[in-house]
Order: structure tokens, then C-alpha cells, then sequence
């Protein structure tokens, strides 16, 4: 129907034909998203081939990070293990030396002087 002929009609309302012309407005909103999603369908399918290389991608990329993070962690470990023997070994001299020197100044002080 027409407006013209909604609005001579005398058995419709106005807001009768108001609510029609709602009506075919929301069918019209479907009608556009038909053709909308007919593009969008091919886009994903087209589309999804690179975004799964792109992710792969970014994965290797993380797998590669993580090796080289366990590789600087164990190379940290070894210098720490070198450090604590060098220190351990420093502190066995300190030790050592110091009884030595003890018992040296004790036979200084025993030794006659000339």
C-alpha cells in the first residue's frame, strides 16, 4: 500500500500505519546485512590462510625467545657458580692465611732480637 492510500484509508490508524512503516523498515535492515554478510563469508575464508602463517609465525618467534631466555639463564648460573667457588676459595685463603700469620707473629715475638 501506499501512504496516500494509508492515509485515506479510514479503517487504519496512524499509528497503525506507523508501526507498518516501522515494520518494513527493520526487513529493510536485514536486506542490507544479506548482501554484508556474502562479502564478509569470503573475507574470513580468504583471509584466515595468513592470519594462521602470521600466528605460526609469532609462535616460533616466542619458542625462540624462550630458548634464548633459557640459554642466558644457564649462562648466568655457570658465572654464578664460578663466582660463589672463586669467592669460597678467596675466603679459604683469608682463613688460612690469617691462622698462618697468627702463628708467624707468635714466633717474631718468641725469637730474640738482635
Amino acid at each position: 500500500m501506499s501512504p496516500a492510500t494509508i492515509a485515506a484509508s479510514p479503517t487504519r490508524s496512524r499509528r497503525c500505519a506507523e508501526a507498518g512503516r516501522i515494520k518494513g523498515d527493520k526487513i529493510m535492515d536485514l536486506g542490507i546485512l544479506v548482501p554484508i554478510i556474502a562479502v564478509m563469508i569470503p573475507l574470513v575464508v580468504v583471509s584466515r590462510r595468513p592470519l594462521q602463517r602470521w600466528l605460526e609465525h609469532k609462535e616460533r618467534c616466542m619458542e625462540l625467545e624462550a630458548k634464548r631466555a633459557d640459554d642466558h639463564a644457564a649462562l648466568a648460573a655457570a658465572r654464578t657458580e664460578r663466582l660463589e667457588q672463586r669467592v669460597a676459595v678467596l675466603e679459604r685463603i683469608l682463613t688460612d692465611r690469617s691462622s698462618r700469620l697468627d702463628d708467624e707473629i707468635e714466633r717474631l715475638r718468641a725469637a730474640p732480637i738482635n
